[in-house]
Formats: C-alpha cells, structure tokens, sequence
C-alpha cells in the first residue's frame, strides 16, 4: 500500500505549486475516487472532517508549518504509485487543480462525506471525526470524476487496450447499463462479475462476458 505522502508527492509534481489547503482536498480527492472506483483506499491513513473541509492529519503535520505555495514535496515518492494509480491523480488534478484551497473547501463543505462526519459539531468547533472509505465510495459513486463514472473509470482505467476495440465498447456498454444503478455494498462482494471483469478483462472472456450479459438481459 502506497503512503498519503506518496500521493501528496504525485499531486505536486502534476498539479504544480499550490497551498497547503489545496493539497488537503486534492488528496481527499484522490482517496475518495479511488474507493469509488476499486472500492479501496488509495492509502491507509485516516482523513478527518476538519472545518476548513477533509484533512489527513499525518499529511497536514507535514505541510502546515510553510507558507506560499508548494512546490516540492516534503516526502513521499510518486513512482511508488502504479500507472493506474497515476492516472486516477492525473483526472483528479483535470478536474480540480483549476480551483483554488477555499474553492475545494466549499465543495466538501456541500457533500455528504464531510457533513456526515461533522453531525452534531459546531460550524467552527474541532472534530477528529474521520471519514469513511464507505461513506466515500457511496457518495462518490454515482459521479463523475472529468466525464467518467466509477465503473467506466474501473473497468477501462485497468484495461487500456479496449479503448479502441469497438467490439469491446459495445460490450462494455452493455455491462454498464446492466450494473449502473447497482449499490456500491453490491458490487463489492467477490463473486460479482463488475469484479471478476474489472480485474482482468481481455479479449480472452468476450464470450463468457458477453454470454453473461445476454442471460442478465433475459432474467
């Protein structure tokens, strides 16, 4: 498993100098699309409703002391994180690196994750209340991270090579109408095929794939 910093480093190097703030929620960010999508965490460490919005804490210990923006980081290695895990902070950075720390606050501040931790604190009173990963996949679920959904983002971030496969598309499609509405909770238990396929989907298993949807289709 990859570290918080690890990630903080990848943002950094693709997003270039920001604030210690937009990096909190940058890398909230990440945590939650990731478990929308893999239904996982990225990294281990705890993220925890603050006022100013989700924060990890052991990050925060790390950047909070500077001023201005940053520019390299503090520790943590981006080639630790795998091409798939690049390229989730790549659309993450498409889709928030143009706002600033207080924009992203604001965002969080409207979303479900960080008022469901915050029940029953104050406006501005402290909480170590942390974030779940479930409460993230939830959410962020039925979202789009730059046009994608979770499910288009699992299943063809993990196999690049149906990108340009029109047969592939067409049976991709067909598997996303089948399981779009499908509860995240669902669709996180081993024996589904969302995860059968979006762990190893190839040309090999068109036929199973395709002989599935079709049973689906008449059931």
């Amino acid at each position: 498993m990859i570290e918080v910093s690890d990630v903080a480093a990848a943002l950094i190097e693709r997003a270039g100098p920001m604030g210690a703030v937009k990096l909190m929620k940058l890398t909230y960010y990440a945590q939650a699309w990731h478990a929308s999508i893999y239904g996982e965490p990225l990294f281990q460490s705890r993220i925890e409703a603050w006022t100013n919005g989700p924060v990890a804490p052991e990050l925060w210990e790390q950047y909070s002391g500077g001023f201005g923006s940053i520019r390299t980081a503090v520790s943590g290695d981006a080639t630790r994180l795998s091409e798939e895990d690049l390229a989730l902070v790549d659309l993450v950075v498409r889709h928030y690196g143009h706002l600033n720390g207080g924009e992203l606050s604001a965002i969080s501040h409207s979303e479900q994750p960080w008022l469901d931790a915050r029940a029953g604190a104050g406006s501005s009173e402290r909480s170590s209340n942390e974030i779940s990963i479930q409460a993230m996949a939830s959410f962020y679920f039925d979202k789009t991270l730059d046009g994608h959904t979770p499910l288009e983002l699992a299943v063809i971030g993990s196999n690049p090579v149906v990108e340009n496969n029109e047969q592939a598309r067409q049976i991709l499609d067909d598997l996303f109408a089948t399981y779009r509405n499908t509860r995240v909770e669902v669709l996180a238990s081993d024996d589904t095929e969302y995860v059968r396929y979006s762990s190893g989907f190839d040309e090999s298993n068109f036929e199973e794939l395709s002989s599935s949807i079709s049973d689906n289709s008449r059931s």
